[in-house]
């Protein structure tokens, strides 16, 4: 038997959004972040900051003009706040070990250093960790063996920030 159905007719794909257009952080600007973060002084940097603009993969981005090193979330979001205010390109960098190129500047902005944010608080009972993007995994677990007999589970060869195993789903075998 013959089907009676008609062919199913080919869309075209839709079309990318064009490429945003950034600006630059200014002096103005740099002063803004610093109004924003607690301890200016270690955690606005605009000098030295090669390393922020790579990671472990084979990709290449660019050395940011400021990185900031938040030590709370009220600050995260003020710093993000500011940025998309600005049209400032952000990106966010934990530990620095991903494969992935996740934490590699594209754009001359600001990199979001989530290595202060090293809050872990236990709630044994219910087994529940409220931890800052920036503990790092073995940190984690050398914390809850010691004083809950507990591990954290995941298992990735590195040892990774937690707030980058989230971002990449990275959780190992």
């Amino acid at each position: 038997s013959e089907s009676t159905s008609e062919p199913m007719k080919k869309h075209p794909p839709p079309p990318c959004p064009p490429k945003r257009t950034y600006n630059q952080p200014t002096s103005k600007f740099i002063g803004l972040l610093e109004k924003i973060i607690s301890k200016p002084k270690e955690c606005v940097l605009t000098a030295g900051l090669t390393k922020y603009g790579k990671d472990r993969s084979i990709f290449s981005g660019c050395t940011p003009a400021v990185v900031v090193k938040p030590s709370s979330t009220v600050e995260v979001a003020e710093v993000v706040k500011l940025c998309s205010e600005h049209t400032i390109p952000i990106t966010t960098r934990g530990a620095g070990s991903g494969l992935e190129g996740g934490a590699i500047p594209l754009e001359k902005g600001v990199v979001l250093s989530t290595e202060n944010l090293r809050k872990i608080e236990v709630d044994p009972v219910n087994m529940y960790v409220d931890v800052g993007a920036g503990v790092y995994k073995n940190e984690l677990n050398k914390y809850l063996k010691k004083k809950y007999g507990l591990i954290f589970g995941p298992d990735p060869a590195s040892n990774p920030s937690l707030g980058g195993m989230v971002s990449t789903s990275g959780s190992g075998l």
